[in-house]
């Protein structure tokens, strides 16, 4: 178990915070989910990083109202060339990608904003892709044997 976590339940998923002590991010990271996969039936997905934002996330993080970041993203306030956002919902609302938002207010408005480390990127990567190949090599246990001798070479390597 661990006792430098705070557990946060929701309808949808369970959050764990860490403030672990470790030489690198890295190293408190991989220990952190070792420390949670330790706990049977648990499963680590990611590693918190939030990356795609809306305008009203851009306004929290970078300290503006709503207002202006509609303005920056319409190029109507501010030095222009705001990013173009990566994602829009069924409904309209638009979603950018944090780093390259948190990037273009340092560079173009001189803003103190927080991008998290790379490392926590880079371990929700790792965790997604570990959860897909999981699913893949799920699904190809339960494939009839034509679907896994023809899909089962895709997985090699992996």
């Amino acid at each position: 178990m661990f006792h430098d976590g705070s557990i946060v339940t929701g309808e949808h998923e369970t959050a764990i915070e860490f403030t672990r002590e470790a030489p690198s991010l890295a190293e408190a990271i991989v220990s952190a989910v070792r420390d949670v996969e330790g706990v049977e039936g648990m499963r680590v997905t990611g590693a918190g990083q939030e990356e795609l934002v809306s305008m009203l996330d851009i306004a929290h993080r970078t300290k503006r109202s709503r207002e202006a970041v509609r303005l920056w993203a319409a190029g109507k306030r501010g030095p222009g060339e705001f990013p173009a956002p990566v994602w829009e919902s069924p409904g309209g609302e638009r979603f950018w990608h944090w780093p390259d938002v948190a990037r273009w207010a340092r560079e173009k408005l001189n803003l103190a904003v927080y991008v998290e480390p790379d490392e926590i990127r880079w371990a929700d990567e790792i965790l997604k892709a570990r959860q897909a190949v999981a699913e893949a090599q799920r699904i190809l246990e339960v494939a009839p044997y034509a679907t896994r001798s023809q899909f089962g070479p895709l997985l090699q390597g992996c």
